[in-house]
């Protein structure tokens, strides 16, 4: 194995970072400029990931206790309605999103009170259980608003890894590029010295005529 061909097992693989990037960033600009189609999609993905582990777990536990087998079964039927209908899915795990989130927020205010009475903290707590607090409400009045808001954050953060992902594949391939041209240089180099520099063919002088001449003088 030479140096090229061992730098480009050892470095990731730049075009998979360039087409994992590339695939990122469009799902991203979709979830931002068409938020309800691409959480329907999600969903339906969601589902049948949900289903294939219910099937696959009742394969495992066919001769197991029966509440197994029923909790299984339950996440099939889960799975399948995120399937058949993603839309419903979707606006009953926003709604029970917005109530845990709201039961959170006040609980968390609550014990900010009292850390803030007893300890003089809890001023984080309670602007965090306000947020809470209102995201869940905002989930519970109005789905479709806390859907359009929930995706574009997603679609933003996916744009960004994209673009991060094409940058990181851009200085893979230029990193990999420069090594090649290095090496390829340093070979050429090598190449060049040991051709033009061959060895030199010299007559062996006989030492008897180096008497007599010197004889002679």
């Amino acid at each position: 194995m030479d140096f090229i061909t061992a730098s480009k097992r050892i470095s990731p693989n730049w075009k998979i970072l360039l087409a994992a990037g590339i695939i990122t960033l469009l799902l991203g600009f979709a979830a931002i400029f068409a938020p309800f189609k691409v959480a329907d999609k999600f969903m339906m993905a969601f589902g049948i990931f949900v289903s294939v582990l219910g099937v696959l777990s009742i394969l495992s536990n066919y001769k197991k206790a029966t509440s197994d087998i029923l909790m299984s079964m339950i996440i099939v039927v889960l799975g399948l309605i995120m399937v058949v209908s993603p839309s419903s899915a979707s606006t009953f795990v926003l709604a029970v999103i917005g109530l845990a989130f709201t039961i959170v927020g006040i609980i968390l205010a609550i014990s900010s009170s009292i850390l803030h009475r007893f300890f003089s903290v809890g001023k984080t707590g309670k602007i965090v259980s306000v947020f809470l607090i209102a995201a869940g409400i905002l989930l519970l009045l109005n789905q479709s608003l806390g859907l359009s808001i929930i995706m574009k954050v997603m679609g933003i953060l996916m744009v960004a890894a994209g673009i991060l992902l094409i940058i990181s594949a851009k200085k893979i391939k230029d990193a990999l590029l420069k090594i090649t041209a290095t090496y390829e240089d340093s070979t050429r180099i090598s190449d060049f010295e040991l051709r033009d520099f061959e060895p030199i063919d010299v007559e062996p002088i006989e030492v008897e005529n180096l008497n007599d001449s010197s004889r002679n003088k």
